[in-house]
């Protein structure tokens, strides 16, 4: 997961403009949380799943989900990807059409 967060943000700063927002999950403790967000991710806001990811059926990590304007599951990825690349932000852009 934390090999994902510069091609991440890099993905976001190219998709400003498409309406996308990429937000980083954890069941992890809030401590925890707040010191990876200082040390690794300002560029992305970090939210705290109350629920353990494995009771979301989530158990491999990064596992990663684009969802669209209403709230559905529009691709999903596990495993460890390069979100900045041209094919990826080509296909980010129709999914958010």
């Amino acid at each position: 997961c934390m090999k994902e967060i510069p091609s991440l943000e890099k993905a976001q700063n190219l998709l400003n403009d498409n309406d996308v927002t990429i937000i980083l999950i954890s069941d992890e403790s809030e401590a925890t949380l707040n010191s990876f967000w200082q040390n690794h991710s300002k560029g992305l806001p970090v939210l705290r799943s109350e629920q353990k990811l494995k009771e979301l059926k989530i158990a491999t990590i990064p596992t990663t989900y684009v969802l669209n304007e209403k709230r559905e599951v529009v691709y999903n990825k596990v495993g460890e990807t390069d979100w900045a690349s041209p094919d990826m932000i080509k296909k980010l852009k129709e999914l958010s059409k």
